[in-house]
């Protein structure tokens, strides 16, 4: 996974702001964010992320078939924000597909806070202070207080219809990339 970082936060005691793209997306979507005179004015710091495949990531080439779901792009999405420095407060923004990422990472988070507390420690690395949802896609969203295990590593893959077979095989050719790259629907 690859990150683009804002810098170093200018509030210590503000979170830093992590953006996980939709289908399609890269971290630069969060541009507009990073921009903003008044994101500015806060001191607050924003890091987004690119998906491998997503866009100037590796894609899924390197990786095994059983390490190709969000439990791993979340223990890789972990270990890209501890390389650069960024532990403590986060407050998610996620868009799209951005939203099975982010239930993903939440459960990494948990699962590692607890480890910590396991081995004698007040707290594990993160910790998630809020979430912002835009256009967000989730499991069983039409039924949103259902209990959600769907992103977890340790089912069983079964079918899933056409679309993410499709896209396992179009997102790392770099179509997407290309088709966005282009100006595609506005982008």
């Amino acid at each position: 996974s690859d990150s683009y970082i804002s810098g170093t936060a200018l509030s210590k005691t503000l979170p830093t702001v992590l953006f996980l793209h939709g289908y399609g997306g890269s971290s630069l979507d969060a541009q507009g964010v990073r921009e903003a005179p008044k994101f500015i004015e806060s001191g607050a710091r924003i890091c987004s992320i690119d998906r491998p495949g997503y866009g100037w990531s590796q894609g899924y080439q390197s990786t095994s078939n059983d390490q190709q779901h969000f439990g791993y792009v979340a223990e890789l999405t972990l270990e890209v924000l501890k390389k650069n420095g960024i532990i403590g407060d986060l407050v998610i923004l996620f868009h799209s597909l951005g939203g099975y990422h982010t239930l993903a990472l939440y459960s990494a988070i948990q699962k590692e806070k607890l480890q910590a507390i396991k081995n004698g420690q007040n707290a594990g690395t993160w910790s998630v202070r809020g979430m912002v949802a835009v256009d967000s896609m989730v499991p069983q969203w039409q039924e949103y207080n259902y209990e959600r295990k769907e992103c977890s590593k340790d089912l069983p893959v079964t079918n899933s219809g056409w679309f993410w077979p499709a896209v396992r095989i179009v997102t790392p050719s770099g179509l997407p990339r290309l088709v966005y790259a282009r100006g595609y629907g506005g982008f």
